[in-house]
């Protein structure tokens, strides 16, 4: 997880063989249950249209790079990060759990501040293990930088922000959110200042999911503002022009993620059309090329991959998001969410968000984001009654 979160794209073979190594210790400790076999059903599902598609790209063209990337992004790699998530949610609590996101969200951070450092005074070459075309823009009060870990501070604002108090020492909530606010304003990235808005939304939504610590909630509600005001405050008052970046932010927003994305739609849509929507298959691109080195791939996952596998492919694909919607919403109906419950929805929804112009989910390094969340809500247990739920509340009401 670390190597994932913090470093991706850095040690890839590291992060790839460790990744294999736990694979396999989680594998080996697995137990049968019941959600384990849906959650390997639809694996299996998946897997299925992954390879008929595969056979149809070669048909159609489909270089071998091409066959082994999509076997490793569609097949291995989630198997992977499944055994893996089912290893932590088996054997770690979440009070560890949550200890462990406080360390990846300051390491994260750390990274970012070392990256700046270096570069602003040593050049693109002292950050080459962070990302090999580094690069920062300080100019006429914007700041952005291109780093790797953005991808990974997509799913943790959203959480962090959706469930702030999963962090029970105030002193360590209080530095992660300040760690993750100075962190997005610094970006450049607007899909982190949307995953801070859209993490917030969902904070006030589920508001009653902590129904022990009420004013644990108040207390998240007044940092989040306290430190979006201070913060504000800090960056007005210095050489970063606030205005100008939020901005740029909507500007990119309403154009729908920038003129080439927009191409990128229109051309896959018209790939949809003339295939009648039964898929062209993998590896096979269309006309519009984004990638010289990998032309069959694009930044608009979603339209590229109801263009590589039609309606049909798209919507088994999309099977697990429907389980764990679903799922998410079955246990709030029940008053049994819990806060880890919530920052993993708020991170995972962002995320969600950001796969349609920004590829992260073909990247082994980041599928995490989509898959520990839906493991960790399949294996919650469903094992308390209705009875029980509605003693906690009237006790709740009486307390």
């Amino acid at each position: 997880m670390f190597l994932a979160v913090v470093l991706p794209n850095s040690l890839q073979i590291t992060t790839a063989a460790f990744l294999i190594l736990c694979a396999c210790s989680g594998a080996f400790a697995m137990q049968k249950s019941r959600n384990i076999l849906i959650i390997f059903a639809l694996y299996g599902a998946s897997l299925f249209v992954t390879f008929t598609y595969v056979l149809v790209g070669v048909i159609r063209g489909a270089t071998l790079e091409a066959v082994f990337q999509v076997i490793t992004i569609y097949a291995i790699s989630p198997l992977l990060w499944i055994c893996v998530a089912i290893a932590i949610r088996s054997r770690i609590n979440s009070e560890i759990f949550a200890k462990w996101i406080a360390f990846l969200v300051i390491s994260a951070a750390t990274s970012v501040a070392f990256f700046f450092y270096l570069f602003i005074n040593y050049g693109g070459e002292a950050v080459a293990f962070f990302i090999e075309t580094a690069n920062i823009n300080l100019n006429d009060g914007y700041v952005g930088a291109t780093m790797s870990v953005y991808g990974s501070f997509i799913f943790l604002t959203g959480a962090l922000f959706a469930s702030p108090t999963i962090i029970k020492n105030l002193t360590l909530r209080i530095f992660c959110l300040i760690c993750v606010l100075v962190v997005v304003v610094t970006s450049g990235r607007s899909a982190l200042i949307l995953s801070m808005l859209i993490g917030a939304a969902i904070f006030l939504l589920f508001l009653k999911v902590d129904r022990k610590s009420k004013s644990s909630f108040g207390g998240g509600i007044a940092l989040i503002a306290v430190f979006i005001f201070g913060l504000c405050a800090y960056f007005y008052a210095s050489s970063i022009d606030l205005n100008l970046i939020f901005q740029l932010f909507f500007e990119e927003l309403t154009s729908g993620g920038g003129e080439e994305r927009v191409e990128q739609a229109i051309a896959l849509l018209k790939g949809v059309g003339d295939t009648w929507a039964l898929g062209a298959g993998h590896g096979v691109g269309v006309d519009y090329v984004r990638s010289e080195i990998y032309p069959w791939r694009y930044e608009l996952v979603w339209f590229a991959t109801l263009y590589r596998v039609g309606l049909i492919g798209f919507l088994i694909y999309f099977l697990p998001l429907i389980f764990y919607f679903s799922r998410f919403f079955w246990f709030y109906r029940k008053r049994l969410l819990s806060r880890l419950d919530v920052f993993m929805f708020g991170g995972f929804f962002c995320a969600l968000l950001a796969s349609n112009t920004n590829p992260y989910i073909e990247a082994y390094v980041f599928q995490w984001m989509y898959i520990v969340p839906f493991v960790f809500l399949m294996l919650k247990s469903k094992s308390r009654t209705d009875s029980d739920i509605a003693v906690e509340s009237l006790r709740a009401k009486i307390s």
